[in-house]
């Protein structure tokens, strides 16, 4: 027995990779191509890039500030020369140096900052990580729905092909008497709303295969899936505990980290309100000198640019202390509006918990309840199928009618595609709850 079952997941293997070379996609290799090519998730990958930016130049900040600077003032009619005397006529000066100041102390400000904003860039990465959540949750939906049409399609073929095949049949009896020519229009009524009901099976697959396609960002010609990857998973019995899901989950779900970092971001920005509080001292340091054109030798010749660099030459270095002392509570304020903030992050943080723990519970009885469901669907299944093969017999003898027999046949079709939709269903279900669980 387990050879055979190797041996089956073997052949459905070799479909599958035979499938992709012809074309067919699988729900893995539509997942892969809707995550590279989606707009908005290349849009969050973005901003993540640029929070990044902001993280590293709050880093930089912490170095001192150095600017070279220059001043040049012209004067008409009259100026000042060295020696303080009034002169006529045009003259210019330039001053220039470079300037620089440290931070040395300034309420721990720029490293709440720097920490702030590395929170900031890890929040906007995991709502990056639930774009791509949505978006997998999504494609395995239309996936699995795609799949279950296109299974439907084939057992409305089936159906529309036992029909002709009965036609026949009962064509041929006509044909020599031993049937009355009336059963050739009831079958053939039958026949054709099997095949109204095949071609709307088929427009919604057609349609289900577009829009699978649209999501994906797929444009590139005609797109068909699989669905042999979904097939191979058979419904099982899963006794899934919620709390020990949930327990996962907030361990991987992007949302509940989302939210944690915002917290542990808006208690920096709280920390950078208080700072402001507190006094800071900064070191200022700066290396000047000038050219003025009034400055001129005893013989009247100009003085040059070296030596009036060194008589103007002007060091400096200076300490600033700022002590708040009042601001008009201005301070105070962005403090409050501060915790404010960080109480609101605080009751968001709780809220998503208690989102994602209805989710999962809700989740995880539906599993049951669609294996359940399945497990029934194989039973009315097999029940049906029985009762179509000795309806069939019967109607082949004249036992019953046609309407009878095509009754049997309606309700084994249904059987069929009530088994099918059950076991798609658990399906994504499962996949959803591996996401709670596993993360991106």
């Amino acid at each position: 027995m387990r050879w055979l079952i190797l041996l089956i997941l073997l052949i459905f293997s070799f479909e599958i990779s035979v499938s992709q070379s012809n074309g067919l996609w699988t729900l893995d290799r539509c997942i892969q191509h809707g995550l590279e090519h989606n707009l908005d998730i290349q849009i969050q990958q973005n901003h993540h890039k640029k929070a990044e930016l902001n993280h590293q130049q709050s880093r930089w900040n912490l170095l001192p500030s150095i600017n070279g600077y220059g001043n040049s003032n012209f004067d008409f009619q009259r100026s000042t020369n060295q020696f303080n005397q009034i002169t006529s006529g045009n003259s210019y000066n330039v001053q220039y140096g470079i300037v620089g100041s440290l931070d040395l102390f300034a309420g721990f400000m720029k490293q709440n900052h720097i920490s702030a904003q590395r929170y900031y860039a890890l929040a906007v990465n995991e709502q990056s990580a639930y774009s791509k959540f949505i978006l997998i949750n999504q494609i395995t939906e239309l996936y699995a729905l795609a799949a279950y049409q296109k299974e439907l399609v084939s057992v409305l073929e089936q159906q529309v092909e036992n029909n002709q095949n009965e036609l026949d049949r009962v064509m041929a009896y006509i044909h020599i008497g031993r049937a009355e020519p009336v059963l050739e229009y009831e079958i053939r009524a039958h026949l054709s709303m099997s095949q109204l009901e095949l071609t709307r099976a088929n427009n919604q697959y057609r349609l289900l295969n577009l829009q699978l396609a649209q999501t994906i960002h797929y444009h590139e010609g005609d797109f068909e899936i699989s669905g042999l990857d979904l097939f191979l998973t058979e419904p099982s019995i899963k006794y899934q505990n919620a709390d020990s899901v949930y327990m996962m989950a907030v361990s991987a779900y992007p949302l509940v980290l989302k939210r944690e970092l915002e917290l542990n971001y808006y208690e920096k920005l709280l920390s950078i309100s208080k700072g402001r509080q507190s006094p800071s001292l900064q070191l200022n340091a700066g290396y000047h000198s000038a050219f003025f054109s009034t400055d001129t030798l005893p013989n009247g010749g100009q003085t040059s640019f070296e030596t009036q660099f060194d008589n103007y030459l002007n060091p400096s270095v200076s300490v600033t202390l700022n002590i708040p002392i009042f601001n008009g509570r201005q301070k105070r304020t962005e403090v409050n509006r501060s915790k404010i903030d960080l109480e609101n992050a605080h009751l968001n943080l709780q809220n998503e918990k208690l989102s994602i723990k209805r989710e999962i519970e809700e989740a995880v009885l539906k599993l049951t309840n669609l294996y359940m469901e399945y497990q029934n669907s194989l039973d009315n299944l097999k029940f049906n199928e029985k009762s179509f093969e000795i309806h069939q017999e019967k109607f082949r003898l004249g036992l019953i009618t046609t309407n009878d027999f095509m009754n049997a046949q309606l309700q084994l079709s249904q059987a069929k595609a009530t088994m099918l939709l059950s076991r798609y269903s658990w399906v994504v279900q499962k996949e959803t709850l591996n996401l709670y669980m596993q993360g991106i």
